[in-house]
């Protein structure tokens, strides 16, 4: 059994479908893990879709992104609120691909409906990290203290799990550093370049699908990878988390 692990999604299906249809991904046999961020797009995104695809997948992980948070925390507190912020980045598309009815006033975002309840599962069923039987570690951000393995980590020892998909440090931190205390390290989160980067032992496979990028998938063990077309040109209607257009578009 081979591990593949894809980048960030962001609504994006069509890209994630030709990125692995580009890759030797045999769903049959083969492991299959997202690293977070499967919403929050332009006003192009198909959520549920990636969740029904992914949800068939025999061997397939998911990992919970910093954008997944916000509805999951949304949906999980008594008033169903979120921080104005999130309209910011891609909720408005979000919420509305989703027919999730909603309300602004003063800092917060007030959900007034739930969302499908395949989306409300798929939420509660991401993992926070994964960690394999070859000490490769997978998860959307980072850790505190990265020179410590993540399981004895200040983020999980000091229950500190939002860095888990909040944390950028760890991948700044990875310029000085050649090697952290795991195999290998598999992230998101931050887009700087539409291949995949690789610092020291730690590769950050965001290609910036949510800003017109290509998808990334990678064989684990190999580090070969394949990519989809960028997003910006596999949808007429592409647009960014702002709503507008790109302007080389």
């Amino acid at each position: 059994m081979r591990t593949f692990v894809v980048g960030d999604i962001h609504g994006n299906y069509k890209a994630l479908l030709q990125a692995i249809d580009r890759s030797p991904f045999n769903p049959k046999e083969d492991r299959l893990i997202t690293v977070g961020d499967y919403l929050d797009g332009g006003w192009h995104i198909e959520i549920v879709p990636i969740i029904e695809y992914l949800n068939q997948l025999p061997q397939w992980i998911g990992l919970i992104g910093n954008h997944d948070a916000w509805l999951f925390d949304a949906i999980h507190n008594t008033a169903m609120t979120a921080n104005k912020n999130w309209l910011l980045h891609g909720a408005k598309q979000t919420l509305q691909t989703l027919s999730i009815q909603y309300v602004v006033f003063d800092d917060l975002i007030y959900l007034r409906s739930h969302p499908p309840k395949v989306v409300a599962e798929f939420l509660e069923n991401l993992h926070l990290y994964f960690i394999d039987d070859e000490d490769n570690v997978f998860l959307h951000g980072g850790w505190q203290r990265p020179e410590q393995r993540l399981e004895q980590s200040d983020t999980i020892v000091g229950n500190q799990m939002q860095d888990l998909y909040w944390d950028r440090d760890l991948w700044r931190s990875a310029i000085n550093r050649n090697k952290f205390p795991h195999n290998k390290v598999f992230i998101g989160h931050t887009s700087a370049n539409t291949n995949p980067e690789k610092r020291g032992n730690i590769w950050n496979l965001d290609s910036a699908a949510t800003h017109g990028g290509p998808i990334t998938i990678m064989d684990v063990e190999t580090e070969e990878f394949w990519q989809s077309d960028p997003t910006s040109l596999l949808y007429d209607n592409f647009t960014l988390r702002s709503g507008t257009r790109p302007l080389n578009t």
